[in-house]
């Protein structure tokens, strides 16, 4: 569902649905990165970015 300022909200019905979301990844649509994260009553759509991203980074050797 597109909520706005280019949000999106999406409900899963099965917990290891929800799970996979979040830990798999990254997720990639029409060649544009998605972040995912949980829905908090602090989320806020009128910010055209989040303020904090949890990134998880692999250094070669």
């Amino acid at each position: 569902m597109d909520i706005d300022n280019d949000y999106f909200l999406g409900k899963f019905s099965d917990e290891m649905d929800f799970t996979k979301v979040l830990s798999e990844g990254p997720w990639v649509v029409y060649d544009r990165y998605l972040i995912d994260q949980p829905w908090t009553p602090k989320l806020s759509t009128l910010q055209p970015y989040p303020l904090n991203v949890v990134a998880w980074i692999r250094l070669s050797s």
